[in-house]
């Protein structure tokens, strides 16, 4: 897209920064656009020649159809399922449990489910983004969302190297009620709302003049009490979630090099059913016999083979032959080496995009997904770090102090383990004393919820066994033992003094057969 006509706003000003962001944002949707359509399995056709483009397309549509296996959604859907936040540390150096009021903002805007989300849009975009503003009237929790990177876009000064600091950010949607354009542009000091008439078209391009180019249509003010507010935050609250970040690339999609395997496997799978279709019974000839004729329109009648059919030849003298079936092994096999060079491109075993053969033993598997657990810890440092300043901008939002700069997000495990396995490793180690009790829990897979709830119940156990202890009663004091009663202070503790025990039998004896009621035969 050629750049369009500069409207000569002030640099630097709201028009000036909602110009320049949505003529990125619009410039690379094509390529994101691309990548969700591939992860939704929404694949091109197989390559065809332009000669046979129609015929073919025409003929096999239904085959062309079938010859779709979508790994790409199967490459994303591995790695983001292993991603799994449990819980949030104000200090990772001070505090080993959970913070309650943080975490409760975190499922406040139900992000459990809706950063999941977040994940899934940033390993197939590349990016996506975390917003946060304060709570809206009736709600305690500020607001924590998760956005599209097909709507929103964010502008940095990389004189300070990377994508450390956010300049500007806008988001565009389209207001389903009304049919108007929305813009929403994000400034450190302030935060300014734009729309365009549902009549005016939806695009940057509007128009063309000499030299062929677009004609900027600008955005009017919603002329609204908050067409215009003060961003108290101080920062552009539009947060990145970066996946495989460079320092002058926002970010990669996982889906970057898997595009053109996936192709070549549609590709292959086309040809294998189109040569299956055609010449996997064995194509048939007949050499000596003429063919019928059609007696209304005098073409020649051509034979109609099929498993149900056989031919009337009149010449006796005619042949009839069979071409050898089509070998279909060769595709196979290519399919095969498309998917390992896929399965060492993505870090996703073979053995989840292919399963061949015998089941892999344990070991074996742990082994192959060695790989994909090292990408998984990989990703959750931006992630991560994402999430984080989403909740110390929320906390600030919700009047609370802001977090220190050690405070951490809790992952869950991305490495599937046998529970028998991890148990026995985490008990020994407790025991010798290498970890204490919340940590050794936490690697057996507990949320620092769960660990909390435990803590509760131990102490409860502890303070009913003390209540419930030899000589305690929940209703009052200690009991005195009745001197000389069995197990008072100075009382007898044998047991022969005790009402309705048997005597002991002398050191090395065993008592005597056949007593009864306490008296022996006699």
């Amino acid at each position: 897209m050629s750049t369009p006509q500069d409207p000569n706003f002030t640099p630097g000003s709201p028009e000036w920064w909602t110009f320049k962001l949505e003529y990125a944002l619009i410039n690379r949707r094509q390529k994101l656009l691309q990548f969700d359509r591939y992860y939704d399995g929404d694949h091109p056709l197989p390559f065809l020649s332009p000669a046979h483009q129609a015929e073919v397309a025409n003929a096999f549509t239904r085959l062309l159809t079938m010859s779709k296996a979508n790994f790409c959604g199967l490459v994303v859907d591995t790695t983001v399922q292993r991603l799994r936040p449990i819980g949030f540390r104000l200090s990772a150096s001070g505090s080993e449990a959970s913070d309650d009021e943080t975490w409760g903002i975190y499922q406040g805007n139900n992000l459990d489910e809706h950063i999941i989300t977040g994940f899934q849009e940033a390993s197939v975009k590349g990016v996506s983004y975390l917003g946060v503003w304060f709570p809206q009237p009736g709600s305690k929790y500020p607001q924590i969302t998760i956005e599209d990177p097909l709507q929103t876009i964010v502008a940095y000064d990389h004189s300070v190297g990377g994508f450390m600091r956010r300049t500007a950010a806008l988001k565009m949607y389209v207001d389903e009620f009304t049919g108007d354009e929305r813009a929403v542009l994000y400034l450190p000091d302030r935060i300014c709302k734009f729309y365009r008439p549902a009549a005016a078209p939806t695009s940057l391009i509007t128009g063309t003049l000499a030299g062929q180019r677009p004609v900027y249509l600008p955005w009017l003010s919603l002329g609204t009490p908050d067409s215009v507010i003060p961003n108290e935050l101080g920062v552009v609250p539009i947060i990145p979630m970066r996946n495989n970040g460079k320092l002058l690339k926002e970010g990669v999609s996982d889906l970057e090099n898997v595009v053109p395997i996936q192709d070549r496997i549609n590709t292959n799978l086309f040809l294998r059913m189109l040569s299956g279709y055609v010449g996997a019974g064995g194509q048939k000839y007949i050499i000596g016999s003429t063919m019928m004729k059609d007696e209304e329109t005098g073409e020649d009648i051509e034979f109609d083979a099929a498993v149900d059919r056989i031919f009337n030849i009149e010449n006796p003298e005619a042949k009839v032959g069979q071409f050898d079936a089509a070998d279909l092994t060769q595709f196979i096999e290519s399919i095969n080496q498309d998917v390992n060079m896929l399965a060492i491109l993505s870090k996703v075993p073979k053995s989840m995009l292919l399963p061949t053969g015998q089941s892999p033993s344990g070991d074996a598997v742990d082994a192959e997904a060695a790989g994909l657990v090292a990408k998984c810890d990989r990703q959750k440092v931006p992630y991560g770090e994402a999430i984080e300043e989403a909740l110390r901008l929320s906390r600030i939002c919700a009047g609370m102090p802001a977090t220190p700069p050690d405070s951490e997000l809790i992952w869950a495990d991305s490495e599937s383990q046998s529970s028998a396995a991890v148990s026995a490793s985490v008990i020994q180690q407790y025991q010798v004393g290498l970890l204490p009790l919340d940590a050794a829990l936490e690697k057996l897979g507990y949320s620092p919820q769960a660990i909390a709830r435990f803590k509760q119940q131990r102490l409860h156990d502890a303070m009913l066994a003390a209540l419930t202890a030899p000589g305690l009663t929940p209703d009052g004091p200690p009991q005195q033992t009745p001197a000389g009663a069995p197990g008072a202070a100075g009382g007898s503790t044998d047991p022969s003094n005790v009402p309705g025990k048997l005597p002991k039998s002398p050191a090395g004896t065993e008592p005597s057969q056949g007593i009864t009621s306490g008296t022996a035969n006699g």
